[in-house]
C-alpha cells in the first residue's frame, strides 16, 4: 500500500560525511537514517519490558523527566544502517517513537504537512494522514499509548493511531509552542507566559496553569503524584539582562477528572 523503505550499502562518503545528509529548507535531515535511530528502535523493541513508556523517546528531551534517556541495551559495536527511507517531503520535526511505531511530520507536492507512521523493524510506512489545515513549518510531535499529538503556532491536534491509519479525535486553536510535554494521561502546552494542561486523549482543558517555560520536566513520585519543574525569566536589580529561575510544582489526583496543584513555587 506504501512505498517500500530502501535497503542498499551506504553511499561512497556517507560515514564521512554523516552530518551532510539530505536536509530540507527547514533544517531538519531529509531522510530517515536506521543508523541513526537504532537507540529508540532498540529500545521499543524490548520483549517482555511491562514499562512501555520508559524504553520509548516520544516527546522532547525522551520522555517526561527530559534526561534524553531511555531504558535499552547500551550500542556495544559500530551501527550498522538497517533501513533507510525519504518521507515525501523532508522531515518538519524530529521523529517520536512509542511501542515499535516511528512518527515523523512530512509535506506533499502540494503544501499540505502530512503525519506519517513507520516500523522501526522495517521501515515500512504503515500509516499517513493529510493534514488539511495544517501547512506550518514548526512543529512538534508527542506520542502516548496510542495518541499522537501534533502541535504548531495555533493549533493542537490529537489523533488515534490504529496500527494502519490515523483518526482525528480533537483539535484545539490558540496560542501554542513548540515542545508539548506527557505527564501520564495529561498534555502540557506552553502558550509563551504558562503551561496548559489537557485530557491527552480527549483535548479537554483542566483549569489549572503551570508558570514558566522552558522543557516542561516531570518526575513521579508515586501513581497519583508528579513534580513538575519549568524555568521563568525574572529581572534582577543591579544586573544588566534577566536570568533564569526555577520552578517547582506539585501535581496530585493524577488519573482523576480533575488533577490539582498540591503545591507550588519559584526559587530566588
Amino acid at each position: 500500500m506504501y512505498p517500500a523503505p530502501r535497503r542498499e550499502a551506504p553511499e561512497e562518503g556517507d560515514a564521512a560525511h554523516a552530518g551532510d545528509d539530505d536536509v530540507s529548507a527547514r533544517g531538519w535531515p531529509g531522510r530517515l537514517v536506521a543508523a541513526a535511530l537504532l537507540v529508540v528502535a532498540a529500545a521499543a523493541a524490548r520483549a517482555g519490558d511491562e514499562n512501555v513508556g520508559a524504553r520509548d523517546w516520544n516527546m522532547a528531551g525522551g520522555g517526561p523527566d527530559r534526561t534524553s534517556r531511555v531504558t535499552c541495551e547500551p550500542i556495544r559495536r559500530q551501527p550498522v544502517e538497517a533501513w533507510r527511507v525519504k518521507p515525501d517531503g523532508g522531515l518538519l520535526c524530529p521523529p517520536v517513537v512509542w511501542d515499535g511505531t516511528l512518527f515523523v511530520v512530512s509535506r506533499d507536492a502540494r503544501g499540505r504537512n502530512l503525519l506519517l507512521a513507520y516500523d522501526v523493524r522495517t521501515g515500512a510506512e504503515t500509516a499517513r494522514k493529510i493534514l488539511l489545515q495544517s501547512t506550518a513549518d514548526l512543529v512538534s510531535l508527542v506520542a502516548w499509548q496510542g495518541t499522537v499529538v501534533m502541535t504548531e503556532p495555533g493549533l493542537l491536534q490529537g489523533f488515534l493511531f490504529k496500527g494502519d491509519s490515523f483518526k482525528s479525535i480533537w483539535k484545539k486553536k490558540g496560542k501554542f509552542w513548540r515542545d508539548p510535554g506527557i505527564c501520564r494521561d495529561l498534555l502540557l502546552v506552553y502558550n509563551g507566559s504558562s503551561y496548559e494542561i489537557y485530557s491527552l486523549r480527549r483535548g479537554r482543558k483542566i483549569e489549572i496553569s503551570i508558570y514558566g517555560g522552558g522543557l516542561a520536566a516531570v518526575a513521579f513520585d508515586d501513581p497519583k503524584t508528579a513534580s513538575v519543574a519549568t524555568v521563568s525569566e525574572g529581572n534582577y536589580t543591579g544586573y544588566r539582562g534577566n536570568w533564569l529561575r526555577p520552578r517547582f510544582y506539585e501535581l496530585t489526583a493524577l488519573g482523576k477528572r480533575t488533577p490539582k496543584i498540591a503545591s507550588g513555587r519559584g526559587d530566588d
